[in-house]
């Protein structure tokens, strides 16, 4: 057995489609930045139309909205999180540690023990 394997996991939330994941909090955090969903997705290499759906997606299987937006006009348009997109951004992201250090526990028995195994012949 190759000694040094390693494994991955993607962590998404499902509602029969994925529609949160590490993706859509890069978004909200650089519109956090930017205050400009159009500029956000820009740094992302996405289309302004993606975005928006991505964000509309989300925002219908979370039920809440994530985005208080701004028409444009004298001062300009703009975005901002709601607070459920901060408190669901912090959320994911405790989940997404807790998985992944019990997974790292687990992986490390399983590799341990797989080590034990007999060579091929």
């Amino acid at each position: 057995m190759e000694k040094d394997f390693t494994y991955s996991i993607r962590i998404r939330l499902c509602a029969g489609e994925k529609f949160f994941g590490p993706g859509t909090v890069t978004l909200l955090l650089n519109v956090d930045k930017t205050h400009s969903l159009l500029a956000a997705s820009r740094l992302m290499s996405l289309s302004y139309s993606k975005a928006t759906a991505m964000i509309k997606n989300a925002e219908k299987h979370l039920g809440f909205n994530l985005l208080i937006s701004r028409t444009g006009g004298e001062s300009g348009g703009g975005s901002e999180l709601t607070p459920g997109a901060r408190a669901i951004i912090s959320l994911f992201s405790d989940f997404t540690l807790g998985v992944q250090a019990g997974a790292d526990r687990l992986f490390k028995t399983l590799k341990e023990e797989a080590q034990k195994l007999p060579p091929m012949v």
